[in-house]
């Protein structure tokens, strides 16, 4: 899940506490596991080093290949 930058920590503690709490469901977790879905993290940190090392990953790999947008 993202949000918008700016969104007050308060908000972002509040939707973080909610899906952490909706993932507890053992049921979920498994559903979501059969789809493929990558569980990043339960804490904000965890969440953006995961998003960050994606973009290092990609953006590299995008580079590296040359492709451009038309």
């Amino acid at each position: 899940m993202t949000v918008p930058v700016g969104t007050t920590r308060e908000i972002i503690a509040k939707l973080n506490a909610e899906s952490v709490k909706a993932l507890t469901d053992p049921d979920l977790r498994k559903r979501m596991a059969a789809d493929g879905t990558q569980f990043v993290g339960d804490t904000r940190e965890q969440s953006t080093t995961f998003i960050r090392s994606k973009l290092v990953k990609w953006g590299n790999a995008v580079r590296n290949s040359g492709a451009r947008a038309d």
